[in-house]
């Protein structure tokens, strides 16, 4: 009965390699990114029968570090061995972490293979998935070919876009070039704004400067506008204290005149000689008046105030304009930077595209291929047999 069964199991170990889907080659050595589909089973002497283990099997994906993480053993190096030796290694840690009598039977297959990287000079570089038997030319197919389709009209369109794209960017460039400019004057408080070296022989460059000089005149004016104001509230604001002086001088006599009164009539009254009420009106008087002065020395004060406050932001009309302009310079110098490169990688575009305008009529034009494999690269052709993780490099060699 026990070897039926043992024949029993062999058998549907043979179906299961006859008839999976994937690949079971036992020749095949793994690789990082690789899934590989593992099932376990446990044969059962008591029973007769066996046990399928379906909380360890499953798929797992090979990772960076070139293992895979398994229930009950762990990360497991798996890159660079077989998979009838991996499966062998994961039953034997499977007896000895679970003490088992005897090893249960591990399968292997490779349910998904690791990528193949294609760049160059193809139609769609990227990454593909590998295939058993992949070659070189197979990979490229599958990158949509090499670019020999390209016909002139193609390199034309691309050539335009490349160079109508430069042309943007460069009015850009020139722009920033010429308020950068103005930025420079202005800080330095200068009247004129010469033309920079940059677009000294640009067309266009007078015009920029024009447009820039406009926009540092009416700044100048701003500013001129804003420091005539701040003069002239000092202005209203002395003469309101004048006033108030003029007044209060008034008043202080006003009170003298008053007070005097007052002790002559205090002085009468103590004798029986004047009412009590004329002295107590004559009081009043001394205390709206002395109120009156204390409301003119409140306003003298809230308008030096207001002075003070003047003179202090048209101190400060510079230091702010300053720090504004620093900020635009440095905002400035940032675009053109920017832009100096975009415009570089522009450059590099209009030559590819030209260069692949010129190719489409060279058809004894040939391609190089090249393999990089583990870091190094390795000289290739049509048929070199590829492995996952193979970066395929094309290239397109112009006949001279």
């Amino acid at each position: 009965m026990i070897a039926a069964a043992l024949r029993s199991i062999a058998g549907m170990a043979v179906l299961l390699v006859t008839l999976s889907p994937v690949l079971a080659a036992d020749d095949y050595t793994l690789g990082l990114s690789d899934t590989i589909r593992l099932k376990v089973v446990q044969w059962l002497p008591a029973e007769s029968d066996f046990k399928d283990w379906s909380s360890v099997g499953g798929d797992y994906v090979i990772g960076p570090g070139g293992k895979a993480a398994i229930p009950f053993i762990g990360e497991i190096a798996a890159a660079g061995q077989t998979t009838s030796a991996l499966a062998a290694t994961i039953s034997a840690e499977l007896k000895q972490s679970l003490a088992l009598t005897t090893a249960p039977d591990v399968t292997i297959e490779v349910s998904k293979f690791g990528p193949v990287y294609v760049v160059g000079d193809v139609q769609t570089p990227g990454e593909y998935q590998f295939a058993p038997n992949m070659n070189v030319i197979k990979a490229v197919g599958l990158a949509g070919g090499e670019r020999h389709g390209l016909t002139a009209q193609l390199g034309d369109k691309d050539f335009l876009t490349a160079q109508g794209n430069y042309n943007v960017m460069r009015q850009q460039w020139m722009r920033q070039i010429a308020t950068r400019a103005r930025l420079d004057a202005e800080l330095a408080k200068a009247t004129a704004l010469p033309v920079p070296a940059e677009l000294a022989n640009v067309p266009e460059g007078t015009s920029m400067i024009a447009i820039e000089k406009a926009v540092m005149d009416a700044d100048l004016r701003k500013a001129s506008a804003q420091r005539s104001s701040y003069a002239d509230v000092q202005v209203l604001l002395n003469q309101q204290i004048d006033t108030l002086a003029q007044k209060k001088a008034a008043l202080e006599d006003q009170l003298k005149t008053t007070q005097d009164e007052l002790n002559g009539v205090k002085s009468l009254a103590g004798n029986g000689l004047a009412v009590n009420s004329r002295v107590s009106g004559l009081e009043q008087n001394v205390s709206n008046l002395t109120t009156a002065l204390l409301d003119i020395d409140t306003a003298t004060l809230k308008a030096k105030q207001d002075i003070s406050d003047a003179v202090r932001q048209s101190s400060n009309l510079d230091d702010s304009n300053f720090a504004d302009l620093t900020l635009q310079r440095q905002q400035a110098d940032a675009q053109i930077a920017q832009l100096t490169v975009q415009m570089s990688t522009e450059k590099a575009l209009i030559g590819d595209a030209a260069l692949a305008s010129d190719a489409a009529n060279r058809p004894a034009s040939s391609y190089q291929y090249t393999v990089v494999r583990d870091g190094e690269e390795i000289t290739a052709d049509e048929t070199t047999a590829l492995k996952p993780g193979d970066v395929v490099k094309v290239v397109l060699v112009l006949a001279q």
